[in-house]
């Protein structure tokens, strides 16, 4: 089961992406009901279908402190065992301290998460925004030191994914409709990446070489364009 701390959106917003998700569509025309064709009505009903009886739990609170995200799961951990997994959406929403420096106040929510994920021995997955500074380099694959307030972050998470879509960037590039999983920590094993297919909002299976193939030009570009610019701001000084 799946316990889902929403700091951002209402139950209602979260389902319909579950079940737009489930069912392979997108979330625009699953609001669209009333054009509905029956391809739409047999997706939407597969989408039910395979969310029906599912062991998810969701808290959509918009004021909650880590210690209150603690004692929250704590108790429906308790009340249900099944809970495998903790997903927090996401770490710059959750209250701190006013008095508080929000540098150190960002390490305590990082530490408080972990000690959450030790205790009740369930992973804990925890969404976190970037900083600005990735869309003005020339390579925009994000690293660990753009995560907001990153070194507490970084210093306790066990795995660290970064998500990347070069047409984000690029609208015409040979990587459009690949979405990049690229794990930039890992504790207990290796980093590298993962690719998908990224269509209407979802992730689907990919032929991971075939991937690999059409982003690697772009990568590779981005890399010179890095090394061209490297090079010259060296020359200034």
């Amino acid at each position: 089961g799946v316990l889902f701390f929403s700091m951002e959106m209402p139950n209602i917003q979260i389902g319909e992406q579950m079940v737009s998700a489930a069912g392979g569509m997108s979330v625009s025309r699953l609001k669209k009901a009333a054009d509905f064709d029956d391809e739409d009505w047999a997706r939407l009903t597969n989408g039910v279908e395979r969310l029906t009886g599912r062991s998810i739990w969701m808290v959509d609170s918009t004021d909650l402190t880590v210690d209150q995200i603690q004692q929250i799961a704590t108790r429906l951990q308790l009340a249900h065992p099944e809970i495998a997994l903790v997903v927090v959406d996401y770490l710059a929403l959750i209250k701190i301290q006013s008095t508080a420096r929000y540098d150190l106040a960002v390490g305590e929510v990082s530490k408080g998460l972990k000690r959450l994920a030790k205790s009740n021995k369930t992973p804990v997955l925890a969404l976190s925004q970037l900083s600005r500074g990735v869309g003005s380099r020339p390579n925009k694959r994000p690293m660990n030191s753009d995560l907001k307030n990153s070194g507490e972050i970084e210093a306790d998470a066990d795995l660290i994914m970064m998500l990347y879509r070069d047409e984000v960037y690029n609208p015409e590039s040979p990587a459009k409709g690949i979405a990049e999983i690229n794990v930039t920590k890992q504790r207990n094993g290796e980093l590298g990446t993962i690719y998908r297919r990224f269509y209407n909002g979802h992730f689907l299976p990919i032929d991971q070489e075939l991937a690999k193939q059409r982003s690697a030009p772009q990568q590779k570009a981005q890399t010179r364009r890095y090394s061209k610019a490297r090079h010259s701001s060296n020359a200034d000084y």
